[in-house]
């Protein structure tokens, strides 16, 4: 019983469940393929965290195999951070799925592994529940991935970004990164608290406008639009570019700052401009010192502009005109626009530009030399302008150089005084020096004229006179007539220079008439025309209606004939000489420009030649006496101060033009006479004829009185000899001779010739007086001498001035009396 008697055989059809297992087996087969050469590691877990399954990759990334790590501890495999961290989230996990929510998602957590090696490495771990069909967690299925580098990166990162933050929390800037249209704010630095007292959240809060004053909102928009229109015109930009523009903001505590802004975009990875960064750096108190400068060069600048000097700041090469003052208009009439504009050769003139030129080529040599030089030093020197309507003006120039940081120049302050007035005042001064010394030379002069002219003239007067008498007792063939010639020229000479010595020093005996200078000019003109030679053309310019002039016609032939002589010298191989006369009229403007002149109606004579010119080194000394450039025996030097003493003493002035190589005109301005031109006749008549006269002589020099004896023998007169005035009373007084004239010294011992004459008179009143003397007229005239009506002879005097003297007694007889 029960042994085996045969097989029974139930089949079923198990095809499908074949092919399932087999599609199964195919899947899994795919599957684990994949995950076993997946990079990442995936293993499954029971609650305790005990491995129940490991993917090949964790042999890359921990060092364990499979097989391995099913035998290795949770515990070994992570650091106790990372293995509380892991239970933490799992048991969250679990408490959530016994209290019933189900826990549908994937957990994702960052975890330390040690390797087998010992180091440590990152995962990312992603873990679900592994559930069964009624949905029951029965395990974990997690997915690692090695993110070391990520995670060491990442600390890179961040602590380049904790790095970072901390700078730009500390830094003194702002730093803001706003979107395009700046109404968020993505970042504000805590910067900005120390600068506006806001705090970033702040900031954050407020409106742009809140914050930023309009002006420069305005010009922060505008260079934001300007920038984004560049990106937009498809033109390359450089994506580093940057814009600085200053910003005035608002404080909290109600001040304001400002801030210097650097912006620039930041771009996404095509390049495309995203946002805004700005950088601000306070510059407030560089604000206020530039305010400060701004204000403080206004109120300087308002200084300079307003000061009565002029400011010119040059470059050392004096091209570049880096300011000019406003005043320059006053002291030149230019603009600073039109002297901007101007060489300097057009408003300096040379030697004053030479000047200039030469004083800042010394300082510069000075600074190169390597010497300690004072930084602060100035020069002071005097130029010459052009004014704009063509009139010199002086300028009084202090110049120092402007320096860099080290004290080298680089460039040339001038400031410019006018001193025209003072130069004019300076130049009158030094012309009325020069008058006061001419007047001194020509007092020095005088003096000497007038101390030898007494002795002089006493020797000329026996000279002349012995000459006379032996011309008339020689007989005309005696061959001792040319040597008596000789002796007269030479002693004529002698005199004519006494003579130009007196009127030189306005010491000369005139006679002055009313006189009409055209009439000398023409009486004269044979006397010219013999005196200049043929070479020479003269020319005559007399003005009909002539005023009159009251002079000693004498002294109008000494101009005349000085003048002349001087202009033929000038013109040695001949040329032109012009004689003008004119009547005229100065005015105060012309006389402020001629030192000395007055104004007023005047007759001007003028003499002008086309010779060689005087130098200007010449011109203050042509006055001076015996100054000359002439050649020894042709000239005295007493031509010129011979006329200048004579315009002088009538009232007149003088002015001498001339220029190198083109000629010299003498100008002489005489007053008018208001008195009637005395008629030629009248004066001629005097010397009609010639009676015998009874005379006695009076005459203290012995020489002197014998040959005035013999002259007056010679032309017919009785004459006697008195040595003294009391020989010449007691001669009267004892009844000898009747005498008609007293022919008497003017100043003799004991008594004058006046005080001879006064009590001769109470001898015999009829009888009359001549006088005669050597002494200066201020001398004479002093002793009351030139009187109208008495009779005057000059020592020395020839034979025919003593005929023509005592003619004057014919037909006068009261003369003298």
């Amino acid at each position: 019983v029960g042994n085996p008697i045969g097989f029974r055989i139930l089949t079923s059809d198990v095809t499908q469940y074949r092919k399932a297992q087999m599609a199964l087996a195919e899947s899994e087969r795919k599957y684990r393929m994949i995950v076993e050469n997946m990079t990442e590691s995936i293993w499954t877990m029971n609650f305790d965290l005990r491995h129940t399954y490991q993917s090949p990759s964790e042999v890359k990334m921990t060092g364990y195999t499979p097989e391995e790590i099913l035998e290795v501890p949770i515990e070994k495999l992570l650091p106790p951070e990372s293995l509380e961290k892991a239970f933490s989230i799992l048991n969250r996990a679990l408490e959530d799925e016994r209290s019933g929510r189900r826990v549908e998602g994937p957990y994702t957590m960052e975890l330390q592994v040690r390797r087998k090696d010992g180091t440590l490495i990152w995962e990312e771990i992603t873990t679900t529940f592994q559930r069964d069909e009624e949905g029951r967690p029965i395990g974990l299925l997690c997915v690692g991935r090695d993110v070391t580098k990520r995670k060491e990166l990442e600390k890179e990162l961040e602590e380049r970004e904790r790095k970072y933050r901390m700078i730009v929390e500390n830094m003194g800037e702002a730093v803001w990164i706003f979107d395009l249209d700046l109404t968020h704010e993505e970042l504000v630095s805590p910067g900005d608290l120390h600068v506006t007292g806001f705090t970033p959240e702040e900031i954050k809060a407020m409106a742009i406008e809140d914050f930023v004053y309009p002006d420069s909102l305005a010009l922060g928009l505008k260079i934001l639009e300007e920038e984004l229109a560049r990106e937009r015109s498809g033109e390359p930009v450089d994506p580093h570019r940057t814009r600085t523009f200053e910003v005035k903001f608002r404080c909290k505590d109600g001040g304001y700052i400002w801030e210097e802004i650097k912006g620039r975009f930041l771009r996404d990875e095509e390049g495309k401009a995203t946002k805004l960064l700005m950088v601000g750096r306070n510059i407030t108190e560089r604000k206020k010192v530039e305010e400060a400068l701004a204000e403080s060069e206004r109120k300087y600048r308002m200084i300079v502009e307003n000061m009565y000097e002029s400011v010119w700041v040059l470059d050392l090469d004096l091209k570049n005109k880096d300011y000019i003052s406003p005043s320059e208009v006053t002291l030149t009439g230019y603009t600073p626009d039109e002297i901007a504009r101007m060489p300097l050769e057009e408003l300096v003139l040379p030697e004053s530009l030479e000047l200039g030129k030469q004083i800042i080529a010394e300082e510069l040599a000075r600074e190169a030399s390597g010497e300690p030089v004072d930084p602060h030093r100035s020069r002071t020197f005097e130029i010459k302008l052009r004014h704009k309507d063509g009139r010199i003006v002086w300028e009084e120039i202090t110049a120092t150089f402007q320096r860099d940081v080290n004290g080298r120049p680089t460039g040339i302050l001038l400031v410019g005084r006018d001193i025209t007035e003072r130069k004019h005042a300076e130049e009158e001064r030094e012309k009325l020096e020069r008058q006061l010394i001419q007047a001194q030379k020509m007092e020095s002069i005088g003096r000497l004229a007038g101390g030898i002219a007494h002795d002089f003239n006493n020797i000329l007067a026996v000279i002349l006179g012995t000459v006379d008498v032996l011309k008339i007792k020689l007989d005309p063939h005696d061959p001792l007539r040319p040597t008596i010639g000789e002796i007269e020229q030479a002693a004529l000479r002698a005199r004519d220079i006494t003579s130009q010595l007196l009127a030189f020093s306005r010491k000369q005996i005139v006679e002055p008439r009313v006189v009409n200078l055209n009439k000398i000019v023409e009486r004269m003109g044979k006397t010219i025309t013999r005196l200049i030679g043929e070479d020479i053309q003269v020319h005559y310019y007399l003005k009909k209606g002539l005023a009159p002039v009251k002079i000693d016609p004498t002294q109008v032939e000494q101009i005349l004939m000085n003048l002349v002589v001087n202009a033929r010298d000038a013109m040695p191989s001949g040329g032109t000489l012009i004689i003008e006369t004119n009547n005229v009229t100065l005015d105060k403007d012309y006389c402020q420009e001629h030192l000395g002149f007055t104004p007023g109606d005047y007759v001007l004579l003028t003499v002008s030649d086309s010779g060689e010119g005087i130098p200007p080194e010449i011109m203050p000394h042509i006055f001076d006496p015996y100054f000359t450039t002439k050649e020894a025996e042709k000239g005295t030097g007493l031509g010129l101060a011979t006329v200048y003493g004579i315009v002088k003493q009538n009232g007149g002035f003088i002015n001498v033009y001339s220029e190198l190589r083109r000629g010299t005109t003498v100008k002489v301005y005489l007053p008018p006479s208001t008195e009637e031109e005395e008629r030629e006749e009248k004066v001629a008549a005097a010397y009609a004829s010639s009676v015998p006269h009874r005379v006695l002589v009076v005459e203290d020099d012995p020489s002197v009185l014998e040959v005035t004896v013999q002259m007056l023998q010679l032309i017919g007169c009785e004459a006697w000899a008195a040595t003294t005035p009391e020989e010449a009373l007691k001669f009267l007084r004892e009844g000898g001779p009747k005498i008609d004239v007293v022919l008497t010294d003017v100043i003799m011992p004991g008594m004058t010739g006046k005080e001879l004459m006064e009590r001769a008179k109470g001898i015999n009143p009829k009888i009359a007086f001549i006088f005669m003397s050597g002494y200066t007229a201020n001398v004479i005239a002093h002793h009351g001498i030139l009187e109208e009506g008495i009779l005057y002879l000059q020592k020395p005097f020839t034979l025919a001035d003593l005929t023509a003297q005592m003619n004057l007694l014919n037909g006068t007889p009261e003369t003298g009396r």
